[in-house]
């Protein structure tokens, strides 16, 4: 009887950490880093633009990310703002991310910049429609730079028409030898310490994305 106990409870623990092992693969599978590739709309050398439809899982990881929050938080702001929205309700809708990134100054052959964002809602029958934006964001683009917001003032026009628009501050490390060049850019000293100068330069970025529809 002890021996058959012993087993059993082998054979529980087994199905537990089965069960546990199942569940997170499943969570990784709804939440994981599986979001879409972003489709290009446009590529120069001063821009990109860029979308990727998202489904609600997909949308509650990406406020996760937005707002650095964890997964459960994000999911209770998704819900809110499905819930407040009694349009939804009669009709159908797509979450919608849009990208554009920016170039803020080029110097040394380094080019500065910010990716503009936009999680949007969209209504979807005979083309997209913009519906509201649910999150806007400014980010330095690579690691040469940091970009402090100062204000995001994105919105929409009309349901065609996203205005992305972001001011803020790009602020790089640089060496002596470097510093005129920066200067020469637009960019002014903030302070310097131990051989490194750090230079600083506002700037507002402004992107207009027109849906149009055949």
């Amino acid at each position: 009887m002890k021996r058959n106990s012993i087993i059993l409870s082998f054979i529980l623990i087994f199905m537990l950490l089965f069960t546990s092992l199942a569940y997170a693969d499943s969570d990784l599978d709804t939440y994981g880093e599986n979001l879409p590739e972003y489709k290009v709309l446009e590529d120069t050398d001063e821009y990109t633009v860029a979308y990727r439809d998202l489904s609600p899982e997909q949308t509650i990881q990406r406020i996760s990310e937005i707002d650095n929050i964890n997964l459960e938080k994000a999911e209770a702001v998704y819900q809110a703002d499905f819930a407040n929205d009694p349009e939804i309700y009669r009709g159908s809708y797509i979450d919608r991310e849009y990208i554009v990134t920016k170039k803020v100054a080029s110097v040394l052959g380094i080019s500065y910049k910010v990716e503009l964002g936009a999680l949007c809602e969209m209504s979807v029958g005979q083309g997209s429609n913009f519906h509201k934006i649910k999150k806007t964001w400014s980010v330095a683009e690579s690691g040469y730079h940091t970009w402090d917001e100062i204000y995001n003032n994105s919105s929409l026009s009309d349901s065609l028409t996203l205005n992305l628009v972001a001011r803020g501050t790009c602020t790089v490390a640089v060496d002596s030898s470097a510093t005129a060049a920066y200067e020469r850019a637009g960019f002014s000293l903030s302070y310097s310490t131990g051989g490194t100068y750090y230079y600083r330069k506002n700037a507002t970025l402004e992107h207009v994305i027109k849906l149009s529809h055949q």
